[in-house]
């Protein structure tokens, strides 16, 4: 995992996530909040708040990345831990199409070479 970071569910990712200074708008239960991201991957991310969510909900999702048009995808909550007073969320994209893929590849490819 980037960061050097030993957070929970590391192991089970099958993608490289970078950190990442973007927004995230999340849709959920009829609510639009809006969060910082910590990680970003093209299967995933990870995004702080200071609310709870709860794991296997759907979101639908608008991801702000610097310079880009917002990338609208669905996910699926994949896990959820507090740490002090933040709540860590981890999302999969569910069938990310074929723009958001090709826009956080290039995304990432950059935040690497940083």
């Amino acid at each position: 995992m980037s960061g050097g970071r030993d957070l929970p569910y590391a192991k089970l990712r099958r993608f490289t996530r970078v950190l990442a200074d973007a927004m995230v708008g999340v849709q959920c239960d009829g609510r639009y909040r809006v969060h910082p991201t910590a990680e970003i991957s093209e299967g995933g991310l990870l995004f702080t708040s200071s609310k709870p969510y709860p794991v296997g909900k759907s979101i639908e999702m608008s991801i702000l990345l610097q310079n880009e048009r917002p990338l609208l995808v669905s996910g699926e909550i994949s896990y959820s831990f507090k740490q002090r007073d933040t709540h860590h969320v981890g999302v999969r994209f569910l069938e990310p199409s074929t723009e958001v893929q090709a826009t956080l590849r290039l995304f990432i490819q950059r935040e690497k070479r940083r």
